[in-house]
């Protein structure tokens, strides 16, 4: 007989932070468990080839970290109300990788030689907070990849998120989950600012940040010269997406469902190198499902040969997304975000939109969102001690734990 699973549905109720911290609690048993298989056993699988030269040949990359030269995180709760360190150390699922903080993707140490700023900008989009967690990852691995600075849209309303009689905040920045300060200090090549940053520069136009309107040609500013669109929403904001798409390079069309954004291993943006991306777009097979699913026995290496890689991620998506030589060359680009073809949506993760030419690129880039693109100490600790309740409670009730993390009955 099957044991049966005890099935955990949460209550309906305010949708405040306490309600998200509930939800993450439960959660992260299966996120800490995708991601060390995702990410760290991509560098497993590095290490395995490393050691056994049969099972492949591996290229040499002297900033590769070997098992010696990693480690777990450690995360303590002392500053945000204490949490069982058992609980505490079961939810902690990044690696301290010190060489993974020199390093610079080609477009990114374009940038730095060149010393030229270029932005990306982008609208925050308008579902949940899960989607719009997909969306930022996304997103920020775009602006990376592209070498640009990346500005954060001003704090906004979260879908679901309610206030109920002005006693519950329902408005968010993308700082109050995440570590992006910190990933911004510890590497070189990451920039991030927020919006009103970038709008004092505009003004000022410091930084050699000169905004034209795409029309007359002549500088432009934004709207009321306003500079703080924090907690502005409706028809106010869209005053500034207005000015956005009138005074910078519109991007439209990138939907990650439907393309998959190919990065170069340089960037040469070339005639050749367009033939060759595109080429591999058409012999690559389509791996539609006859009834519309899509699977592979076996994972590819990581290190595989770069057709192998892109047949593996491409899936059934029929369209590229390129950062052309157009692209390139714009100091300022901006998604916006929509339902159709006239704006854009990252609704998948990030490592199934972005492939990259270069294996180690795309290595660099999953640890990078692993370690450095995670929620704050005070939201972990708060998950640990609501897991450690939702545990304690099994328990009391004559339930048994087991390894993978879920509860079974005795029967």
């Amino acid at each position: 007989m099957q044991p049966r699973r005890i099935q955990i549905r949460s209550s309906r109720g305010y949708a405040t932070l306490i309600t998200v911290i509930t939800i993450l609690a439960i959660v992260f048993n299966v996120f800490v468990y995708n991601y060390e298989h995702l990410y760290a056993g991509s560098l497993v699988r590095y290490e395995e080839h490393h050691d056994n030269p049969e099972l492949g040949e591996i290229v040499n990359r002297d900033s590769i970290e070997l098992p010696n030269s990693r480690k777990l995180g450690h995360l303590t709760c002392e500053k945000y109300g204490k949490a069982n360190q058992s609980v505490v150390d079961d939810l902690v699922y990044w690696y301290d990788i010190p060489s993974d903080q020199n390093y610079l993707n080609p477009y990114q140490d374009l940038t730095i030689r060149t010393g030229a700023e270029k932005y990306l900008l982008f609208e925050q989009d308008s579902a949940g907070f899960n989607n719009r967690r997909m969306s930022i990852e996304t997103i920020l691995i775009m602006g990376i990849s592209m070498g640009r600075t990346i500005v954060l849209p001003p704090t906004q309303p979260i879908y679901m998120f309610k206030d109920r009689g002005g006693k519950h905040r329902h408005q968010f920045s993308f700082e109050d989950f995440f570590h992006l300060k910190e990933a911004h200090l510890e590497h070189p090549g990451v920039n991030i600012i927020t919006m009103e940053e970038f709008l004092q520069r505009v003004l000022l136009q410091e930084e050699g940040l000169l905004v034209k309107d795409n029309g007359s040609g002549l500088p432009t500013f934004p709207p009321n010269n306003q500079t703080d669109w924090n907690n502005v929403r409706g028809q106010k904001l869209k005053e500034l997406h207005d000015w956005f798409g009138k005074s910078t390079y519109s991007v439209t069309g990138w939907e990650s469902n439907s393309c998959i954004a190919v990065w170069p291993k340089d960037t040469i943006m070339d005639v050749p190198a367009m033939d060759r991306i595109e080429d591999m777009m058409t012999t690559t097979p389509d791996k539609t499902h006859p009834k519309g699913r899509f699977k592979l026995p076996v994972p590819v290496p990581v290190n595989a040969s770069i057709s192998d890689r892109f047949e593996e991620q491409r899936a059934t998506r029929k369209n590229l997304c390129l950062y052309n030589t157009t692209m390139q060359e714009q100091q300022i680009v901006y998604f916006n975000h929509a339902y159709d073809q006239s704006g854009n949506r990252f609704l998948s993760p990030f490592y199934t939109f972005h492939f990259y030419e270069d294996w180690y690129q795309a290595l660099w880039t999953r640890r990078f969102v692993r370690d450095h693109l995670r929620y704050h100490d005070e939201l972990m600790c708060a998950a640990a001690r609501v897991l450690n309740a939702v545990r304690a409670r099994v328990r009391k009730r004559g339930l048994s734990e087991i390894p993978d993390g879920s509860f079974h009955t005795s029967e």
